[in-house]
């Protein structure tokens, strides 16, 4: 098979999230790690993989791609790993709804919001605090089953994996999925996978 290179930061949600669809379609790749904050030593070359410098990319052949949700549907389409991705209308929008919430809210309000944020002020705002609350509200709300989309692993879990281990960390966070039964039960379960453990980031493997 050809082989497939990916780029990326071992502490990046997103590159985690790429790493974790590899894992979970059994496809074999080789990772080149890079800071994506120091940008006067990214490698030569780079923007002509991402023409705003951002991670990951994914090196196939003479395919090129960036964008995290192009390169996961990628692969899940190259690995015939369809199941990641929902086959009925309504179960695969309900999918992607969940990926897009993650996307554009549990991503800023909890990585940056709250992990990012207490880390570096040590205090968060009562207004960074509701609205994390309500974002996940909203996700133990969509949850259910035993992963994020019911019986099945889906997309949806390997997006929320790194977001929601991010969010942990914090202790506001880690307060906060306390009182989300769902969320709690299903980080359990993820955590346990083989590709959730081959992918830890370096807070994790430091604790």
């Amino acid at each position: 098979m050809t082989p497939i290179r990916l780029h990326g930061a071992s502490y990046s949600v997103y590159t985690r999230i790429a790493r974790l669809v590899l894992a979970e379609c059994a496809l074999s790749y080789d990772f080149l790690e890079l800071d994506i904050f120091d940008k006067e030593n990214l490698p030569a070359g780079y923007l002509e993989l991402h023409p705003f410098s951002k991670i990951p990319v994914l090196e196939h052949g003479e395919v090129r791609l960036f964008e995290t949700d192009a390169i996961a549907q990628y692969l899940v389409a190259l690995a015939k790993q369809e199941t990641l991705l929902p086959g009925g209308a309504l179960a695969r929008a309900r999918c992607l709804q969940l990926m897009r919430i993650l996307d554009n809210y549990a991503y800023p309000k909890l990585v940056w919001g709250v992990f990012v944020e207490e880390r570096e002020q040590g205090t968060l705002p009562a207004d960074a605090i509701a609205e994390a609350r309500r974002v996940l509200t909203v996700l133990e709300d969509l949850a259910v089953g035993p992963y994020m989309h019911g019986d099945d692993l889906s997309l949806a879990d390997l997006w929320a994996l790194p977001m929601l281990t991010y969010l942990r960390f914090a202790p506001s966070g880690s307060k906060l999925l306390s009182s989300c039964p769902k969320l709690s039960r299903w980080l359990e379960v993820m955590v346990q996978r083989p590709s959730v453990q081959a992918t830890r980031f370096p807070a994790e493997q430091e604790s």
